[in-house]
């Protein structure tokens, strides 16, 4: 049975549901790759932070461009 939208965009119901179960199963997938990627960039932020804690303004101020 088709299901005809307002949209124009059609299928079936057998595809509407093996799509709902694909979106359904790859949900802890995608939340995995968010946690490791969210994990990275705190990683990042503070290891940065802890860069310039550590090195002072000495660091920061020869990073300076050239025109100031």
């Amino acid at each position: 049975m088709d299901v005809d939208r307002a949209d124009g965009a059609g299928g079936s119901l057998a595809e509407r549901d093996a799509f709902t179960a694909l979106a359904r199963q790859s949900l802890p997938e995608v939340r995995a790759s968010a946690e490791t990627w969210c994990n990275g960039l705190t990683a990042f932020l503070t290891l940065v932070t802890t860069t310039m804690i550590i090195k002072g303004r000495d660091t920061t101020a020869e990073r300076r461009p050239s025109g100031q």
